[in-house]
């Protein structure tokens, strides 16, 4: 069947004690940024190993984890992100600044840029781009740290249906809507939120122009 070009796993509740050796799926790279100093969270991305890596950045200061990758040969960046509900505004703001800084050192400004996580920031109306009430202040500097910074880097938030109850919490953002040709969200018996699936229109690393799942 067809690889999928990238598994990004939230809350992947890892400790250094476990070995990238005891999580390794044939064909693929792992890159992971644990959460070292209470139990759950932490971020996990598994690429294609046909893909060569130039940069590889993980953020964690016992909150908020992050991870951010670049890939020359297919010209894009991937990040992934893990927000807690009770994070505050600056550990959130830490982890976006994480990114940017790698955004802001890519060689070229083609690069395509895909960003995905949980975010737990149900407070934005995506249609709208609006923050709604019912969330706590520090959440709601957090839904405005992250709209400015859509703002900024020119991103689209691509996930349009619920991912947690009624709730899009788990977000896909993106430079290029060109390059998404669907985005769906299915239940799994290994977490309370939906699995998002991304469904790309072309195939990293190579120039076939057809779908890959991510």
């Amino acid at each position: 069947g067809q690889l999928f070009p990238f598994i990004a796993i939230t809350e992947s509740w890892l400790k250094s004690y476990i070995s990238d050796a005891q999580l390794q799926i044939p064909g693929y790279s792992i890159t992971r940024s644990d959460r070292s100093k209470r139990n759950g969270g932490g971020v996990l991305l598994y690429s294609m190993s046909s893909l060569p890596i130039s940069v590889s950045e993980c953020f964690d200061d016992g909150t908020c984890q992050g991870l951010c990758m670049v890939f020359p040969s297919a010209k894009l960046l991937v990040a992934v992100v893990y927000r807690p509900p009770d994070a505050s505004y600056s550990s959130f703001f830490n982890v976006l600044e994480h990114i940017r800084h790698t955004i802001d050192t890519l060689p070229d400004t083609d690069y395509d840029i895909f960003i995905t996580g949980d975010f737990n920031l149900p407070q934005i109306d995506w249609e709208s781009l609006q923050i709604v009430s019912g969330g706590t202040s520090e959440s709601n500097l957090s839904a405005q740290c992250l709209l400015n910074f859509m703002s900024t880097h020119l991103l689209s938030q691509m996930v349009s249906v619920p991912t947690r109850g009624l709730n899009i919490l788990d977000l896909v953002l993106c430079n290029n809507d060109r390059l998404i040709a669907d985005v769906k969200a299915e239940s799994t018996e290994i977490s309370d939120h939906d699995m998002v699936n991304v469904l790309l229109s072309f195939t990293p690393g190579t120039m076939e122009d057809h779908q890959a799942s991510y």
